[in-house]
């Protein structure tokens, strides 16, 4: 047995454990997309080097046909895959299988046109393209991806894949200056070729488990210090961004906006807990599509909400929490979608504005002073907006 099939037999079982285990991470961590796609790509992959090894001939046949889509189609299924991981846009599965027919169609003319070494151009041609692609996306993908852990594993993919579009290139290179007999797997050039794509399937598996290893931590990091229900800052998330707000030197100073739904009960009551999820959720999007760039908007418990307006101008936080209450006063949300001229729920909320404070010992004293206009907001009638006075908050 030539070296070459021993490394392709090793590489195809290789493959397909990995392609396992991808599928199985698949099953138990949906909420990571991707590795579906990495899981066939493998496996895809594999299957077409059994397939090389069990009478793949160089000239044609049905077998190589198949093997050369299933080569063709595995580095698209690995791009998509990746992107998906990183919540970006990517191919249907639709789109996919167009692309394996025509491509099967193209192997089939090329043959019948030019011979059949023109087969193994076009897939080296084909491959090397998809690799180019891949490389250029996943690096820019690097730059601009908002967590700094995947920086790394996507920037050593995309070499990696780089230097396999190379090999490809070679290959295409020595298909056309030799023909078939450029495969001769006991020729250096191959070999060089199938032990440059061991190392990189021996690399990648690690690579693409450390990355769903850190989308995971990132989504645990994530959900620690949000609201499950409404998806704004729970308390915790809220003191860290005070503290990292107030840590900065000479940190601009913070108003509290201190924001109760009224009568919330009353929704529970007359319309069940649904609906008052419901509530909850839309009075949120609508505090947080209203606040400013840099505010942030957290929810404390219950019915509460607080936004922090950070840098306040002089009448910034009580213009802003005027804002606000007009905003949640304008929500309409039927009660039954599906139907139309349906009831409708709405509701109102009452805001209390701390003074302002420049330094985390201020925050419980600011809390005070907006809870105690809150309830005098409420007091008042509902559905109004009361300032706490310039006092203990503002020179903490």
């Amino acid at each position: 047995m030539q070296v070459t099939s021993v490394i392709v037999a090793v590489l195809a079982a290789h493959l397909l454990c990995f392609g396992g285990l991808a599928f199985l991470m698949g099953r138990k961590l949906p909420q990571v997309r991707g590795t579906r796609e990495i899981g066939w790509c493998t496996t895809m992959l594999s299957a077409s080097f059994v397939l090389q090894l069990v009478g793949e001939r160089p000239d044609w046949s049905v077998l190589g046909v198949v093997n050369h889509t299933m080569s063709t189609l595995a580095p698209v299924l690995l791009w998509v895959g990746v992107r998906l991981m990183l919540a970006e846009r990517a191919p249907s599965w639709w789109m996919l299988a167009q692309g394996a027919v025509a491509y099967t169609g193209a192997q089939i003319a090329a043959h019948v046109l030019f011979g059949p070494a023109a087969r193994f151009v076009l897939l080296s041609a084909c491959a090397s393209a998809i690799l180019a692609v891949f490389t250029v996306t996943i690096w820019r993908s690097s730059c601009r991806y908002p967590y700094g852990h995947l920086r790394m594993p996507l920037r050593v993919m995309a070499v990696i894949c780089a230097g396999f579009g190379v090999q490809h290139v070679l290959k295409m290179t020595l298909v056309l200056r030799d023909g078939l007999p450029a495969l001769d797997g006991s020729r250096p050039a191959q070999m060089v070729f199938y032990g440059y794509l061991s190392v990189m399937a021996v690399v990648l598996a690690p690579l693409l488990t450390w990355m769903v290893f850190i989308r995971l931590t990132r989504e645990l990091e994530v959900a620690v210090v949000h609201d499950p229900l409404t998806g704004v800052l729970n308390r915790r998330g809220m003191m860290r961004r005070l503290s990292e707000h107030l840590a900065q030197r000479s940190a601009p100073g913070v108003a509290l906006l201190l924001v109760d739904i009224d009568h919330f009960k009353a929704v529970n009551d007359a319309h069940g807990h649904a609906a008052g999820d419901e509530v909850l959720c839309r009075v949120a999007q609508a505090l947080r599509a209203h606040v400013r760039e840099g505010d942030f908007v957290a929810r404390t418990g219950g019915e509460e909400f607080i936004v922090g307006c950070l840098d306040p101008e002089a009448d910034a936080a009580p213009a802003l929490a005027e804002r606000l209450r007009a905003a949640v006063a304008a929500i309409r949300m039927p009660l039954h979608d599906d139907e139309p001229g349906t009831e409708t729920v709405s509701c109102t909320v009452s805001i209390g504005v701390s003074p302002v404070f420049r330094h985390e010992d201020g925050f419980d004293m600011a809390f005070h002073d907006a809870d105690q206009a809150m309830y005098a907001a409420k007091g008042g009638g509902r559905d109004r907006v009361v300032v706490a006075p310039q006092t203990r908050a503002e020179a903490a």
